[in-house]
């Protein structure tokens, strides 16, 4: 396969041909189906991974986990031009910042997270969105939980590691713990940080837009106090 590239095959009436291309060229919806070895490794990103994969070695003996899933998701892996790859297995390192997929060997590999725009992924019963809407961390993925416009209210998931300590009769473990911020992305890009439970979110949205949403939570007598609440909210505004 090419250095990054990709092989992809498109349909043609009754057969098929098979296209070799450096990234960008392609046009068109493509899906693949499961792990295509070759095209993950041209969409990854070498020496990191080899720096990466050398690195997390340590991460058994430490306490807690840095990972977004506790154990790797089945994912769709949109493009920038918009092809997918889907089923394909991840984990999103927090610490770290890397997004590992697996391929069908089981080996793992870094993804260069420039050549994706968004990744589809399930955790505990929801299907999330994660894409790039920070503009001061432009190749970072972060849960989006609305979109419209230019208006983002997004998540920025993250994992912080605390050292062991030795006093000698006692010491303690290296610990992960994982934290997350919410942000509301305006029109002009600046970025506000939010907080649920002062129902804060709605300041940053566009007036008419905000009106709708408060005499929506009025009407159905809502209690934002919890993601799972907005979560809700947004998905009944949607059907309206």
């Amino acid at each position: 396969f090419l250095a990054f590239g990709f092989v992809y095959t498109q349909n043609c009436g009754g057969g098929s041909s098979s296209t070799a291309g450096a990234l960008g060229a392609g046009t068109g919806s493509f899906t693949y189906q499961g792990v295509n070895t070759s095209i993950l490794r041209g969409l990854a990103n070498d020496m990191v991974s080899n720096q990466y994969l050398s690195s997390i070695s340590s991460y058994d003996e430490i306490d807690g986990s840095p990972y977004l899933t506790k154990d790797a998701s089945s994912a769709t892996l949109v493009l920038n031009d918009g092809r997918e790859m889907i089923d394909v297995q991840i984990k999103y390192d927090l610490y770290a910042g890397e997004i590992i997929a697996s391929d069908k060997k089981g080996d793992d590999i870094v993804l260069d997270t420039r050549y994706y725009k968004e990744i589809l992924l399930e955790k505990d019963g929801d299907l999330l969105s994660l894409k790039k809407v920070n503009d001061k961390h432009p190749d970072k993925f972060y849960e989006v939980l609305y979109e419209s416009g230019d208006i983002v209210f997004f998540k920025d998931h993250n994992a912080k590691l605390r050292k062991g300590e030795n006093f000698g009769i006692t010491q303690t473990n290296s610990k992960f713990s994982q934290h997350k911020k919410y942000y509301v992305k305006g029109s002009d890009g600046s970025l506000a940080k939010v907080n649920l439970k002062k129902r804060d979110v709605f300041d940053h949205f566009p007036e008419l837009e905000a009106v709708a949403f408060r005499e929506y939570i009025k009407s159905a007598k809502i209690k934002l106090l919890k993601e799972k609440d907005y979560r809700q909210l947004f998905a009944a505004m949607d059907d309206d």
